[in-house]
């Protein structure tokens, strides 16, 4: 008995003409498995702890070479001083002022609190719920109580297995962790505080290994990576000031950037006002014209697969995150940090600016803006030196 679906699509001349060239077979097959591998997961301490309060001080991490690096994660086991934080969900974003992953004083990426939080949350369900829950603390902040807080590293090397970096090859690398200012990390005091640095590995057995070894690095070919890299421009808002034009000083190729207005008042920290509309203005003519939020979170939704989570720790309620944060503007068709899909040459754009729209401003609310930009990293096949390139 013919099925009556069927012989309908058959006189389809669309149909016939998708058979004809894009038909599958459907026949099963395995997929192409990877080669024999281990992963491994391990912890390890800064070269110099911190000790006492922990605010302002540096971290550096040297990295092991044990394998290929699939992730990174920073574990902070804080004591509270008081009780002075109005917000202290998503924390974990904002511990650190900046990450930077160096070779030899070169940096080779970095991480700032809002594009923390941009990679993060601004994701699909399941990987955005998974960076809420990381980035929230265990318990309140009450003056003698020690919490564990996290901050995964995020970088275009942990997208998958192909991109993951060769610590094995490279030369020595280091993070460097800056903490945050009181008022940066949440106007938090805090009596003390201990960190270590988590990296997820995976290895190869050892003719797998001087396989893909011979095939990434070439003889005189140096291994090129294209990643994305973040910077960071902070404005001080002028007070009472509804609309706020602020000039985009990048010159590097940017994929997206992200912006928010964030209070810094010493009883508000973390909080981000709501913005009503952005416009992004280049030499006299608007590329985005007075864009409402709730149409930028659609698109963020709908082309990127991603749109922001937050977690309440209080009630332990996670929730999509409301008006009160920051906003994305995307040059790209894709969320895909490890390829183009479009981007736009700020070194090449006359006078760029953004204007915000919001609720009135005070002189303790900061403008920040951060810049996703592409970028080539080099790893020489002769002794493993790293080295940035083009960024323009």
């Amino acid at each position: 008995m013919t099925d009556i679906v069927i012989q309908g699509n058959t006189e389809s001349p669309l149909q016939s003409t998708l058979n004809s060239a894009l038909k599958s077979s459907m026949a099963y097959s395995i997929s192409k498995n990877y080669p024999n591998l281990a992963t491994h997961v391990i912890k390890i301490s800064p070269n110099i702890q911190s000790s006492g309060d922990p605010v302002g001080k540096n971290l550096t991490f040297c990295i092991p070479k044990y394998g290929y690096i699939d992730g990174m994660v920073i574990e902070s086991v804080l004591t509270g001083g008081d009780n002075s934080v109005v917000d202290d969900s998503n924390y974990g974003e904002r511990i650190f002022s900046n990450i930077s992953w160096n070779a030899h004083s070169k940096t080779i990426c970095q991480q700032t609190p809002l594009s923390c939080r941009i990679n993060g949350s601004h994701r699909g369900f399941s990987t955005a719920s998974a960076h809420v829950t990381l980035v929230n603390p265990q318990a309140s902040f009450a003056s003698g109580v020690v919490t564990t807080i996290f901050t995964p590293f995020y970088t275009s090397f942990f997208e998958g297995p192909k991109t993951s970096f060769d610590a094995t090859f490279a030369e020595q690398t280091e993070v460097v962790c800056t903490i945050n200012s009181l008022l940066g990390m949440g106007g938090k005091v805090l009596s003390a505080g201990t960190f270590s640095l988590w990296l997820i590995y995976h290895t190869l057995e050892s003719e797998a290994k001087e396989e893909l070894t011979a095939r990434n690095f070439k003889p005189s070919t140096p291994l090129t990576y294209l990643i994305t890299d973040v910077s960071e421009e902070l404005t001080t808002a002028v007070a009472t000031a509804t609309s706020t034009t602020v000039d985009l000083r990048s010159n590097n190729l940017v994929s997206k950037m992200a912006f928010g207005v964030r209070n810094l008042a010493s009883n508000g920290v973390g909080a981000f006002k709501p913005i009503t509309t952005y416009s992004m203005n280049v030499s006299g003519r608007d590329l985005r014209t007075s864009v409402p939020a709730r149409l930028s979170d659609w698109l963020q939704g709908t082309k990127q697969k991603g749109y922001g989570l937050r977690r309440t720790r209080a009630t332990n309620t996670m929730f999509m995150d409301n008006l009160n944060k920051p906003l994305c503007m995307y040059f790209g068709l894709e969320g895909d940090k490890t390829f183009n899909s479009g981007c736009a040459s700020f070194k090449n754009l006359n006078s760029p600016t953004l204007t915000l729209v919001t609720a009135a401003l005070a002189v303790t609310d900061q403008i920040q803006v951060n810049y996703f930009y592409y970028s080539l990293v080099s790893i020489s096949s002769s002794n493993g030196d790293i080295e940035r390139g083009l960024s323009v």
